[in-house]
């Protein structure tokens, strides 16, 4: 077997007869929903006979438009960490922040 430079875009499909939208994405394991829709926009823009091809190229760029917007969401989720009632540490490292200046001058580990 000859070791191909970007083997990750290649897939074995020797066990497949005909390929479709479909089984690309299953095949490349693409989950977002989004981002399946914008391959399947953009691998048959204007082919499909309902919409030309600008429309399909719109659409597509509207879903990873959305992609987009769900990964913002998803990273602007705040997650407070639940601490145990007796836990007094997390309190005085908060109080103190991170810049050494909570410490009294001489003061050794």
């Amino acid at each position: 077997m000859t070791i191909r430079k970007h083997s990750h875009y290649f897939k074995d499909v020797s066990h497949i007869k005909e390929l479709d939208v479909y089984r690309v994405l299953d095949l490349f394991e693409v989950a977002n929903p989004c981002i399946q829709h914008a391959t399947k926009k953009l691998l048959c823009a204007g082919n499909r006979g309902a919409k030309d091809y600008e429309k399909d190229l719109r659409e597509a760029a509207d879903s990873i438009h959305r992609a987009l917007q769900m990964i913002s969401e998803d990273c602007s989720r705040v997650h407070p960490i639940e601490w145990p009632a007796n836990e007094v540490r997390i309190d005085v490292i908060g109080q103190n922040g991170n810049d050494g200046e909570h410490y009294e001058s001489g003061m050794t580990e």
